[in-house]
């Protein structure tokens, strides 16, 4: 009878693994769907996209597993031509004897280090055959989506493609028109965008206000050589582009305007682009590594299969929510020098390292009108306090600093700005009222604004001043129960009460320089439930605008080339098909 019961549970043991095992590889492989379960219906993703993706993870742990057998065989036999004792040889008679044998202790110790080494390595070793494997999919995908054309990825001037590959993927909502209004097929119509020009123009002051290139380098990479683009200012950045060369009206643009072709954008053949980047220094060629490194980045990028733009003022809602504790806001004169110090200054440091871009950033400030800029050099000490106001911005665009992070992500409304000027919907009703700020929203999430010093608040309505519309920020603000705290049902061992608040550019300002908050929301108690950091970042969810957010760390950067990649980044989603 007891034979019997063992089988029964036995067979009962079985069953209920076997349906555990189905249950759950059913929900791995099989998600739940439906309308209560996503917000929009789930882009559809092809065979063999799924395929890929099953033989990724088969290739992965297949590796992992393949070479953990190899490593666990290798172990035991060298424990065993070690001849050390090992657990579960001995009887318990003898275990009691040797229980104490200094030896048997060693041998036993030795053994148990060589398998928990072997095993820790054996469980933390997915991420390399992960990163491993990434590399080779990331090749192969490269070699896919160029059809395996390998040697015209190596040999094509991609850097001369960007105005027609530009012209077609970013802004190509104009040639489609015109080609549709002459009775055409959309891909008839010109190779480069008539609108291209400002646009690439509007990038190199971009550069240029960054100190990434020089004015020599301005002139040779431009279109149309700007009066002024050797004191380029940030509210220059903030003007619509030239009306010369875009036309704003309703229809297609009637008169043309002749632009110089930068030697940049010339085609040239294999052999002259491995001369200018081996034997000869390319005289147009930007001289920083990172101005190098964008215009690269661009071109190889635009060489990519691209979804189809969003076009202005249809662009979806989108917030870039950015978390801060207490990292560096801007960097202030005493971090970067101080008089008197044996060490080296942080700010030689920087000077050195972006040698060609202090030397454009004191051009820059030497030109600008009405102002005073010494030839100092390294003598830090001669430069007043008005020129450290001037110097700490630009060290703080290189160093991990939440000044850096922000002012890339607000390169997003520019941007934007940017695609409505040129292609823009002009029969829509929404595009006479339209805004950038309408759908995008920069979101720094400040858990310590309430206990910020002078200095931090000053820096703080910095940011304010310079990006105005876009910028908000959330912080945690605290308070004691009060009288009506029963009334509220606040749980009785709650100390205080704590709100989500949201400043912005218009919030009043008290003596202090701290705002005062336009919207409050209570939450329902103390804050921070796990490390701190993702707790930060939730309690700025219900300022939040649009179906789509970018959360970030506070140490990141952004490039206006990039940005104007945004509506072709948000056109993945636009419906089922990738397109």
């Amino acid at each position: 009878a007891e034979a019997g019961d063992d089988v029964a549970l036995g067979v009962c043991l079985g069953f209920h693994h076997l349906a555990s095992a189905i249950g759950i590889l059913y929900l791995l492989f099989f998600p739940k769907g439906g309308e209560r379960y996503q917000l929009w219906p789930k882009t559809n993703v092809s065979f063999f996209s799924s395929y890929v993706r099953y033989v990724f993870w088969l290739v992965v742990f297949g590796l992992k597993f393949l070479l953990g057998t190899y490593i666990f065989s290798a172990v035991s036999q060298t424990t065993s031509e070690l001849e050390i004792s090992t657990i579960g040889r001995q009887t318990l008679p003898e275990l009691a004897q040797v229980w104490y044998s200094p030896t048997w202790t060693a041998d036993v110790s030795m053994w148990i280090l060589f398998w928990f080494t072997t095993f820790y390595l054996f469980l933390s070793d997915t991420q390399l055959w992960f990163t491993i494997v990434c590399a080779f999919l990331g090749v192969a995908t490269m070699l896919a989506q160029r059809s395996c054309q390998l040697c015209t990825f190596v040999l094509e001037d991609a850097i001369a493609k960007i105005p027609q590959r530009f012209s077609g993927k970013v802004i190509g909502y104009y040639g489609q028109e015109t080609a549709r209004q002459a009775g055409s097929s959309p891909g008839s119509g010109p190779a480069v965008s008539p609108f291209f020009p400002p646009v690439w123009d509007r990038i190199l002051e971009y550069m240029r206000y960054e100190d990434k290139i020089d004015n020599h380098s301005l002139g040779d990479l431009s279109f149309v050589a700007a009066d002024s683009g050797h004191c380029t200012r940030w509210h220059d950045l903030t003007l619509a582009l030239p009306r010369g060369s875009v036309y704003c009206g309703d229809g297609p643009a009637t008169g043309r305007r002749r632009f110089r072709l930068p030697d940049l954008f010339r085609m040239k053949n294999p052999f002259e682009t491995a001369m200018r980047q081996a034997c000869i220094s390319d005289p147009h060629w930007p001289k920083t590594a990172d101005a190098q490194w964008r215009l690269i980045a661009l071109a190889r990028g635009l060489g990519l299969p691209m979804p189809r733009p969003f076009r202005a003022p249809y662009v979806p809602g989108i917030t870039v929510l950015i978390p801060h504790y207490g990292e560096s806001i801007l960097m202030e004169r005493d971090e970067l020098f101080k008089p008197g110090q044996k060490e080296v200054p942080l700010m030689h440091w920087l000077k050195s390292t972006y040698s060609a871009e202090f030397v454009a950033f004191t051009t820059r400030m030497q030109a600008q009108p009405g102002q005073e800029w010494p030839v100092a050099g390294n003598d830090w000490e001669h430069y007043t306090d008005a020129q450290w106001k001037k110097i700490a911005p630009w060290a703080s665009m290189r160093m991990q600093t939440l000044w850096r992070t922000v002012a890339g992500m607000c390169l997003y409304h520019p941007a934007l700005q940017c695609h409505f000027e040129v292609q823009a919907d002009r029969r829509s009703a929404l595009a006479r009222v339209w805004d950038p700020s309408d759908c995008f929203t920069c979101l720094v999430s400040m858990q310590m604004y309430k206990f910020f010093t002078r200095t931090q608040l000053e820096h703080t309505n910095l940011m304010f001043q310079k990006f105005p519309t876009c910028l908000k920020v959330a912080f945690i603000d605290c308070e004691d129960k009060g009288p009506h705290a029963d009334a509220d049902q606040v749980h009785a061992r709650q100390e205080r009460r704590y709100y989500s608040c949201l400043i912005d550019r218009n919030s009043p300002v008290d003596a202090e320089g701290r705002r005062t908050p336009r919207l409050r929301v209570e939450l329902p108690g103390f804050p921070i439930l796990g490390d701190g950091k993702g707790d930060n970042q939730n309690h700025a969810i219900p300022f939040m605008r649009g179906p789509f957010a970018q959360c970030i760390d506070a140490n990141q950067g952004g490039y206006f080339e990039q940005a104007l990649l945004l509506p072709c980044a948000l056109g993945e989603f636009r419906s089922r098909e990738r397109r």
